[in-house]
């Protein structure tokens, strides 16, 4: 497997998985609390924003990689690099959505335990 199937691999899994987790979330924060408040608290999370983000990046990355375009610019000594960048940049993506995944996680363990939450609350909001 060469690195770009890797990337395409993480890219389709993390989407298979993640963003149906992410729908979950929201339903289960909602019912949990029935607070608008709180759902609104975790939508503009910043780990949430980010790896949303990231997961439309990488799949316009996924895009632009299959589209095979040919080099805008010429530059000497370069041409390797430039005509390579879209492989360099979905590898990229990939690794920054795979963190983002990580930290996102990470939000919604602190969102689904109490003993964690209220903390954090306190800690965001004095």
């Amino acid at each position: 497997m060469d690195n770009i199937s890797i990337c395409v691999t993480f890219i389709a899994s993390i989407l298979g998985i993640a963003y149906p987790i992410l729908l979950e979330v929201i339903s289960r924060v909602d019912e949990k609390y029935s607070s608008i408040t709180i759902l609104e608290l975790f939508r503009s999370e910043r780990e949430n924003f980010f790896f949303i983000r990231m997961l439309i990046i990488s799949l316009v990355l996924i895009l632009v990689w299959m589209l095979k375009l040919p080099p805008i610019i010429k530059l000497p000594g370069l041409d390797y690099f430039i005509s390579h960048s879209a492989e360099y940049l979905l590898i990229t993506s990939t690794i920054l959505l795979i963190i983002s995944f990580f930290l996102f996680v990470r939000k919604v363990l602190i969102y689904y335990t109490p003993t964690r939450f209220i903390p954090y609350l306190i800690r965001r909001h004095a």
